[in-house]
């Protein structure tokens, strides 16, 4: 089997991997939130099309797609910048610098993953509740962190909706592809009043 074909197949396997863990994650979450028939959940969904894709993409593997391509190519050039580096007389020096910026990468993913993970802990159970009822398309953002809903997104699914409390007056986020508007509400019966807005 060619070099490229292995690697580009081992390439594919460890993405299937990766799909499957972050499904099982999204299964725990939606069971964590009481969600039931995960099978037909769209998230759920989402990734059991990806894997299959992917599968798909390794029983049917064809040298001549994009996909392909684009990979032998990347490692093309990979394996030229691999070759200077080795002919280097600063390889072990490098190695070592490359050893410390993982480590250093490696903290730091952990240091904001527990950071998520504290104020996940601190969302408040009403803003917890409303979500599971909400579309995949609205949420809250809460000290910084967006949180969708568990349903499926309704009409118009392009544009997002996100709510966020702040010293007792509501901040309305309207996200789409071509702007993103920021509204304040003051009160329940008042109307709400834009009071930001940038145009892509």
């Amino acid at each position: 089997m060619d070099i490229n074909k292995q690697k580009y197949i081992k390439f594919i396997r460890n993405e299937i991997k990766d799909q499957e863990k972050w499904k099982q994650e999204a299964k725990e979450l939606l069971l964590s939130n009481k969600v039931e028939d995960l099978d037909n959940n769209s998230s759920i969904k989402r990734f059991n099309k990806k894997i299959q894709d992917l599968e798909n993409e390794i029983e049917n593997f064809d040298e001549n797609s994009e996909r392909f391509k684009i990979f032998c190519d990347k490692n093309e050039k990979l394996n030229i910048k691999n070759s200077i580096k080795n002919k280097s007389n600063d390889v072990k020096k490098t190695n070592d610098f490359d050893r410390w910026a993982d480590v250093k990468k490696e903290n730091s993913l952990k240091r904001e993953y527990n950071w998520m993970q504290k104020i996940n802990y601190s969302v408040p159970n009403y803003i917890v509740e409303n979500l599971r009822k909400m579309p995949n398309n609205k949420g809250y953002i809460w000290k910084g962190i967006f949180h969708l809903g568990l349903l499926d997104p309704e009409q118009p699914i392009h544009i997002k909706t996100f709510f966020e409390k702040n010293n007792d007056i509501l901040y309305i986020h309207e996200i789409s592809p071509n702007y993103y508007k920021i509204f304040k509400k003051i009160d329940k019966s008042s109307n709400k009043e834009l009071i930001s807005e940038y145009i892509f």
